[in-house]
């Protein structure tokens, strides 16, 4: 039986996530899930979400609901086996929910004697999004070329930058070359 100093500690825990997803999700977009799993309770471990809509899974869901091929569960594997009490995080990794593929990222959360109790998982759908983005370079007309973008690497490519604006300004607008002089005034 855990002490109950450790059940206070996890539970204080658990109830300032489920104010902090309920904060987060009221203003995060529809695409992006944030999930809290109670790891004691692997039968019903979702104990908060927002934006269940994306895997289908609601409070009480059981963690093995979870996406195929979750990478969630290689984080639970590493926290059970790390020495300390740290959260071990898995960041921007893929996962496949009902066939689309999102960006998630997983935190496994410890209590003070260093064993796993929650799991705060964050999945985003971009497919939308991709989806616009498609659209949009569809209206982008078809002779219209990127702007180039000049690279500044140090300092002596600036000197080397400079030069260039101002030799190609001054190309254009007829005036020939200066001497540095005149040069430094332009600039």
């Amino acid at each position: 039986m855990r002490a109950a100093h450790i059940l206070r500690e996890r539970q204080i825990v658990l109830s300032t996530l489920k104010a902090a997803i309920a904060a987060i999700g009221s203003v995060a977009g529809r695409n992006m899930e944030i999930l809290l799993h109670d790891l004691d309770q692997p039968e019903q471990s979702v104990v908060a979400i927002a934006n269940g809509q994306l895997s289908g899974r609601v409070v009480g869901s059981p963690i093995l609901a979870a996406p195929e091929q979750d990478q969630g569960f290689k984080a639970l594997m590493q926290a059970a086996n790390q020495p300390g009490c740290e959260p071990v995080i898995l960041p921007d990794y893929p996962t496949v929910i009902k066939g689309r593929t999102l960006r998630s990222a997983t935190a496994i959360l410890r209590d003070s004697e260093g064993q796993p109790f929650a799991s705060l998982c964050i999945n985003i759908d971009n497919s939308g999004l991709d989806a616009a983005l498609a659209f949009l370079t569809q209206l982008q007309p078809v002779t219209a070329a990127p702007p180039a973008v000049a690279v500044v690497e140090d300092a002596a490519d600036m000197a080397l930058l400079m030069t260039q604006i101002i030799d190609s300004a001054l190309a254009s607008s007829g005036q020939g070359r200066l001497n540095k002089q005149a040069k430094v005034e332009a600039v």
